[in-house]
């Protein structure tokens, strides 16, 4: 189940000619799992005196498609919806582009559009950083799909939940410490001589996430 969607603050954008008003100025699609296809509607409203010819829209990215199907004449007062969809991911992480609104007379608005793909439990951070973070610090999992989960181990160890949390309650938000302390933060290696692993492996019991990796970076 998709999160629904924010389509930005509200603001618009203005064109040069033809006082063409996009709304809205950017297009934040939020989280989403893996296997949607986000979307959003763009609206074009036409608060000038004149017509306006809406010739072209363009993606920068392969990733986001449009029911642009040809030019459109705006007349005064009036709006034109377009359809933007952003394709399906299968891998996390955030995908950023940008829509280009071209008008006859060569201006253009540009409109950013923004997703973040993520398993349907989400880590915060999502990777963890010695040189930022420290050799220690509080690791945020939140359900995206709206599953409430429980935290049922960190590396394979028992977990330490923040002041105030319980993991074995279910719950769509969970906070629990990772520690580190144990590698050196410059050679990253334990007294044992164990390097530090590439990644923090939480476990749960959500049905579709039972494992959430999270990187760790020296």
């Amino acid at each position: 189940m998709p999160v629904d969607p924010s389509l930005g603050s509200g603001e618009s954008s203005e064109a040069a000619r033809g006082n063409v008003v996009v709304t809205p100025s950017r297009i934040d699609l939020g989280v989403q799992p893996f296997g949607i296809q986000p979307s959003a509607s763009l609206r074009l409203t036409n608060t000038g005196q004149e017509s306006v010819s809406l010739v072209a829209v363009s993606p920068t990215c392969g990733c986001l498609a449009t029911d642009f199907s040809g030019r459109v004449a705006i007349a005064p007062g009036e709006s034109h919806t377009i359809q933007v969809i952003h394709e399906e991911r299968n891998q996390a992480g955030p995908s950023q582009a940008s829509l280009r609104c071209m008008f006859l007379g060569n201006d253009m608005v540009s409109v950013p559009v923004k997703v973040v793909f993520a398993r349907p439990v989400k880590a915060d951070p999502t990777w963890v950083d010695f040189a930022r973070d420290g050799d220690r610090g509080v690791l945020t999992l939140r359900s995206i799909d709206t599953t409430p989960f429980r935290v049922l181990s960190l590396q394979g160890r028992p977990v330490v939940p923040d002041a105030g949390e319980d993991p074995n309650t279910p719950a769509l938000v969970h906070r629990i410490k990772w520690d580190l302390r144990e590698y050196d933060t410059e050679s990253c290696v334990n007294p044992q001589g164990e390097r530090m692993p590439p990644w923090l492996v939480v476990e749960t019991d959500h049905p579709e996430a039972s494992l959430v990796d999270e990187i760790g970076r020296a």
